[in-house]
C-alpha cells in the first residue's frame, strides 16, 4: 500500500511481489495481506511454493514459481540514502553492529554474544544493538536475558520500524556486522561491510555457505572471541553477494518475461480441491 500511495499512476495490476522461504514461516500473519486482487507471487523453491498453494488457496492473486526469484539488495543506498547517513554516523571510526535475537533453544547462547561485544569494545569499538525484527512480546526479550549494560558504550538502538534506505545507511556505517538473522547479514554483504553469521537452524548454514560467509552455529559460541572474528576473510562474501545481485537482476528480468505463461489463480486451487 505504502509503495501504490508513493506511485499513484500504479495499481495493483503493476505490482509483484517475491516471496522466499514461506515453507518456514507456515503461520505468518503477513499472509493475509499477500492475498489482494491482481497481485503475483513468485515463490524460490518448492516447499515454498506448494506451502504457499495451501496458505493462500482461494485469494484473489496470483502465484508462480521460479529458482530466479531470489535476489539480494545491491540497489539499497541510492540518493535518498544519503538523507540517512548522517542520522547513523559512527561516534568512533570503528562500529559493530550487533542485529541479536532470542536464541532460547541455545543456552548461554546471548550471554556469550554480550562477552564477544565487551571484547570489542574494549578494542575500540562503538557497538550498537538493533532488532531487524519486532515480534510483539518476543523479540524484545533479548535485552532481558544478558547484561548488555556490561558492554561500554553500548547502546540499542529504537525499537521502530526504519525504511530501507535507513536499513542500508546503518549497515553501510558499520565495520562489521554480527547477526542472528539471516537478512541484516545479506544487506551487509551487499554493501561491502563484513558480516559474521551466528546460524540456529540448516536454513541458516545453508544460506551464509552460499554467500561463503563466516559463520558459527549458536550452539558453538563457547570458544569464539570477536579478535578471530575480527581476523576472518570476509572477502569472498562480498565477491558472492555481487555475483547473486548480478544473477538476480537477470532472472528477475526473466521472470516477469515468463511469469504470464506459468501463473497459477490461488482462487482455482480451492475450486479445485472442492471439486
Amino acid at each position: 500500500m505504502q509503495h501504490l500511495a508513493a506511485n499513484p499512476e500504479q495499481t495493483e495490476a503493476d505490482v509483484t511481489i517475491a516471496c522466499y522461504g514461506l515453507a518456514f514461516k507456515p503461520d505468518i500473519d503477513d499472509l493475509r495481506y499477500l492475498g489482494a486482487r491482481n497481485a503475483t507471487l513468485i515463490f524460490r523453491d518448492g516447499k515454498s511454493y506448494e506451502r504457499g498453494k495451501f496458505l493462500l488457496r482461494g485469494r484473489d492473486c496470483r502465484i508462480t514459481q521460479s529458482a530466479d526469484a531470489a535476489f539480494m539488495l545491491p540497489a539499497l543506498g541510492d540518493e535518498s540514502c544519503a538523507v540517512h547517513l548522517g542520522k547513523y554516523k559512527p561516534v568512533s571510526k570503528k562500529r559493530l553492529l550487533v542485529c541479536a535475537s532470542v536464541l532460547e533453544k541455545h543456552d548461554g547462547a546471548v550471554s556469550r554474544l554480550v562477552e564477544i561485544c565487551r571484547e570489542a569494545a574494549d578494542q575500540g569499538y562503538e557497538i550498537l544493538g538493533w532488532h531487524s525484527e519486532i515480534r510483539p512480546s518476543y523479540d524484545l526479550r533479548v535485552r532481558e536475558m544478558a547484561d548488555w549494560d556490561s558492554i561500554q558504550g553500548f547502546r540499542w538502538l529504537p525499537p521502530e520500524p526504519i525504511n530501507t534506505n535507513e536499513v542500508a545507511a546503518l549497515i553501510r556505517s558499520c565495520s562489521i556486522v554480527i547477526a542472528t538473522r539471516m537478512h541484516p547479514a545479506i544487506i551487509a554483504v551487499s554493501h561491502g561491510v563484513a558480516a559474521y553469521g551466528i546460524a540456529t537452524n540448516g536454513k541458516m548454514e545453508t544460506v551464509f555457505e552460499e554467500l561463503k560467509m563466516p559463520y558459527s552455529h549458536a550452539s558453538k559460541l563457547s570458544g569464539l572471541t570477536f579478535s578471530e572474528i575480527a581476523r576472518r576473510d570476509f572477502s569472498p562474501s562480498f565477491v558472492m553477494a555481487a555475483r547473486f545481485g548480478q544473477e538476480a537482476e537477470r532472472g528477475g528480468r526473466q521472470v516477469l518475461e515468463v511469469i504470464q505463461r506459468g501463473w497459477i489463480s490461488a482462487t482455482d486451487i480451492e475450486e479445485h480441491r472442492s471439486a
